[in-house]
């Protein structure tokens, strides 16, 4: 792993310096990636007994034109060295945005058309001693005294992403003190505001189902290490073996002893790229009706329509977990199930409390009001995983406590939803607390009003 993960940083590196590697502006959801980053390293941070604190300024449009893909990997690199040399405390991501000056008069953030992005990475790890903040951005250097047994790392990391940020016109600095930890800063100035890029709120398909696919192969081709990474933390509760190649010749080669149920083909990829390799696929009589799913980052319509041709089915970069595995199951085995939750929903049938439960439900009431609102609207802001993880148990717990099925099978969705990284889905079925409460309202009222009419009959 250690070589191969040395040999991904100098390819990376080879083709910066070689000028092959191409900055691709397009329009970015920042909040979006600052998700994606909890998720990918969800389970380091479990792991650690890390906290993750991510902060993202109100300032921060929903669109800015910037490189998804060398963003996400510029803040994986950051983020994975923080936790490699933190042992204890947290890492924290910042992205925080400022206006232009433009004509001598400083523009409101809502009227700007470019504003300085500036993302900040703090941990609480061994920090840098100050006569090593400049080297450890060179190549294959790391600080002196730097155990690399224990810490790993090929020394590349930290220049590849310098590399990255210069080519986006952004420059990165580093604050530290030796046993007190780090901040990397990144500012990437004068970054265009362009439409807003929907984060989907809901997928209801994979809220009220749960698909189970038959073991399969499943190949990734990719020349970005990171991309690969986050296909694969998609899939792991799937019974999938991964084969990975980084561009088409290696993905032609592989082919030639293995023969694996589908393909994810990025299809920009350096030297043979993914449309060759998925063309000479077609060409071939023994690969020919091998399922090949096309990833890309420029569907166009004008470009759909070859995709559609060429490939059997394709999905747009940046993708989430439900929209990859809304696409694999048209091509793979699989059976659906649908959840607990959705079977209650579904029975359509109201349920009938007992009159001692419902006589609880309005201290229920004062308790979700009074003790779990306030936090359920500091957690919307961020959905932090740990934070998610302990308010879905504490309201599981509730629910089953004062006997009211709804709250209880609210916090198994979301501990489901945990668990799949299925973040597009969380944020809809997060939102909905409030309607929970309200319904729960409506019975008590309800109750309490027949209690009454009770009370007038027999008087």
């Amino acid at each position: 792993k250690a070589l191969l993960a040395l040999i991904d940083d100098i390819l990376d590196l080879s083709k910066i310096e070689a000028g092959k590697l191409e900055i691709q502006p397009e329009p970015v959801n920042i909040r979006g990636v600052l998700n994606e980053i909890n998720i990918l390293f969800f389970h380091k941070f479990k792991e650690k007994y890390l906290e993750f604190r991510s902060e993202t300024g109100k300032e921060i449009p929903g669109g800015l034109l910037l490189d998804e893909v060398r963003i996400r990997q510029i803040l994986i690199n950051l983020v994975g060295n923080a936790i490699k040399f933190t042992s204890q405390g947290y890492v924290e991501v910042r992205a925080r945005g400022e206006g232009q000056e433009v004509r001598g008069r400083r523009m409101e953030n809502k009227e700007a058309s470019h504003l300085n992005l500036i993302f900040e990475v703090e941990d609480t790890g061994i920090g840098i001693p100050q006569d090593q903040q400049e080297v450890i951005f060179e190549n294959f250097r790391q600080q002196d005294g730097q155990r690399t047994r224990k810490y790993g790392g090929t020394g590349l990391g930290l220049a590849i992403t310098k590399r990255l940020t210069e080519m986006m016109n952004g420059e990165i600095s580093v604050e530290s003190k030796v046993g007190r930890g780090s901040t990397f800063r990144l500012v990437f100035p004068d970054v265009k505001v362009v439409r807003e890029v929907e984060i989907a709120e809901n997928f209801s398909e994979s809220e009220e189902i749960h698909i189970e696919f038959e073991p399969a192969t499943l190949l990734i081709a990719d020349d970005i290490q990171s991309n690969r990474e986050l296909i694969k933390r998609y899939l792991e509760d799937a019974p999938f073996s991964i084969i990975e190649a980084e561009n088409g010749e290696e993905t032609l080669e592989l082919l030639e002893n293995q023969k694996p149920d589908l393909i994810l083909m990025d299809l920009k990829m350096p030297g043979r790229s993914g449309y060759e390799a998925t063309m000479m696929i077609r060409d071939d009589d023994k690969l020919k009706h091998l399922p090949v799913i096309a990833v890309t980052a420029s569907a166009m319509k004008e470009t759909e329509g070859k995709l559609k041709d060429l490939c059997d089915g394709y999905i747009k970069k940046p993708f989430n977990r439900a929209e990859l595995i809304s696409e694999l199951r048209k091509h793979l085995p699989h059976t659906v199930k649908r959840t607990e939750a959705a079977l209650v929903e579904a029975s359509g049938e109201e349920t009938a409390y007992a009159p001692e439960i419902v006589a609880r439900f309005p201290e229920l009431i004062h308790i979700l009001e009074n003790e779990f609102t306030a936090k359920w609207e500091d957690i919307r802001e961020t959905l932090i995983f740990d934070e998610l993880e302990d308010f879905a148990e504490q309201i599981h717990r509730q629910g089953e406590k004062y006997g009211y099925a709804p709250l209880t099978n609210w916090g198994e969705r979301l501990i489901h939803q945990m668990k799949n990284f299925d973040m597009e889905s969380l944020s809809g079925t997060f939102g909905r607390f409030p309607e929970i409460t309200e319904e729960l309202r409506k019975i008590a009222v309800a109750q309490t009003l027949d209690d009454k009419k009770q009370e007038q009959d027999r008087r």
